[in-house]
């Protein structure tokens, strides 16, 4: 952890250097890559060219949120890229570390903090490309420790009993074995109450590793039910008064059960469910700490959000 915390002082900005606007996935020589492939044991996605159109919504969209209801506050302002897993790659593309360098250079506004150094290939299932409950205990630390809310904690590792082909399996016709499912809990998690919110706005309390909906088609679902456009972690233990929101995509499902212990109250956002204009409804932005945390395969895919 006292490496976590010298990441944090010495390299919470690490991107640096001019906005790039394209990159060629394949290097001069290379055959043409197919769209998923083989390679370490894992079915990746190849990572197309950062494409301006799409990383550039992301950007309108993220500066809406802070003109609209961020600017005056006292929040504290975070951005955090989820690294695909080409980032990790000898042979991969630099579309992370551009897409890095573009959102700082755009955003400056937000504390930008870097997760490849806490991260590896490992860290993600291998047929699937979402990262692992269980392997980004470091991760979660990186960004508490940044938002000055981390808290040593312990957990006990439970395993799902089905299998996970994830959503590459059926991209690619190989014989590689299904993924296992992992989820931590301890007794501040057993603690919280989840409260979610169906298309008509009503409340409905949730489970945070639901076992049914794992069972129902979509493993991955098993963390905080699957997508959804608001969602309340409430921490009966935390800290009172600091409370987290998370602007997220499908991987903050995993990753808010772990940053629970340092607040009473972590409201997730996922704007590919919820439009942008109606937040208020749920959150009264003044003195939170505030996260953007999307995968880089979203920002270069951004329609979705709202």
């Amino acid at each position: 952890m006292r490496k976590l915390a010298l990441l944090v002082l010495a390299g919470v900005l690490t991107l640096t250097g001019p906005a790039a606007l394209a990159l060629d996935l394949n290097r001069p020589g290379e055959p043409p890559r197919e769209e998923y492939y083989l390679t370490q044991g894992h079915l990746v996605e190849a990572e197309e060219a950062m494409l301006p159109q799409m990383t550039g919504y992301a950007v309108d969209k993220i500066r809406y949120l802070y003109d609209t209801y961020l600017a005056g506050t006292d929040c504290r302002l975070y951005f955090a890229m989820v690294p695909a897993k080409e980032a990790f790659l000898r042979e991969g593309s630099l579309t992370h570390e551009v897409m890095g360098r573009y959102f700082q250079s755009e955003l400056p506004f937000l504390t930008h903090l870097d997760l490849t150094p806490v991260m590896g290939l490992e860290d993600f299932y291998r047929t699937d490309l979402h990262w692992k409950q269980e392997a980004i205990r470091e991760a979660a630390a990186y960004l508490a420790i940044a938002m000055e809310s981390w808290a040593e904690t312990d957990y006990t590792v439970n395993t799902w009993e089905g299998d996970f082909g994830g959503t590459y399996s059926a991209k690619l016709t190989v014989p590689l074995r299904a993924d296992t499912i992992r989820y931590l809990t301890n007794e501040t998690i057993d603690g919280c109450t989840v409260t979610g919110y169906d298309l008509m706005g009503r409340p409905q309390t949730q489970p945070m590793y639901n076992l049914e909906k794992a069972a129902g088609g979509n493993p991955y679902d098993l963390f905080l039910s699957g997508p959804q456009g608001i969602q309340i972690i409430e921490n009966p233990k935390g800290p009172a008064g600091k409370e987290l929101v998370l602007f997220r995509d499908s991987f903050g499902s995993s990753l808010a059960p772990l940053l629970v212990e340092g607040y009473s109250k972590i409201t997730l956002v996922d704007l590919r469910y919820v439009f942008s204009h109606t937040l208020e409804q749920y959150v009264d932005f003044r003195d939170q700490d505030v996260l953007f945390l999307y995968s880089s395969l979203l920002l270069n895919n951004s329609l979705a959000l709202k």
